[in-house]
């Protein structure tokens, strides 16, 4: 059981450490907003995973794993929606996308 939480530690480290090299790495808002939405959402899932998997074999009482969950269940939630919210804001405010050659959106 060990092994599966340090597996799922360093995942979860892999995939926000994707997160920061995508924010530095990509050219505009979109695909950081991309590389950071995704890589964060998938880093947290796996993070919470090893709590999960650490909190379940101790004597702690089961309310934990219920407030881990809870808060799992609503960072899945929020953490799309408000990617998709600074996508839209961004594209309200007329920030184009770098080498972008149809606009889909526009009119």
């Amino acid at each position: 059981m060990l092994f599966l939480i340090y597996l799922f530690i360093i995942v979860s480290l892999t995939f926000f450490s994707l997160s920061v090299f995508g924010i530095y790495r990509f050219p505009d808002v979109y695909t950081r907003i991309h590389a950071s939405g995704l890589s964060t959402t998938l880093g947290f899932i796996s993070f919470s995973l090893a709590t999960i998997f650490y909190f379940f074999n101790s004597e702690i009482n089961s309310s934990l794993l219920s407030h881990i969950i809870i808060i799992t269940i609503i960072l899945l939630i929020t953490e799309p929606t408000i990617a998709l919210i600074i996508s839209r804001t961004a594209y309200k405010n007329k920030i184009e996308p770098k080498n972008t050659i149809i606009d889909k959106l526009k009119n």
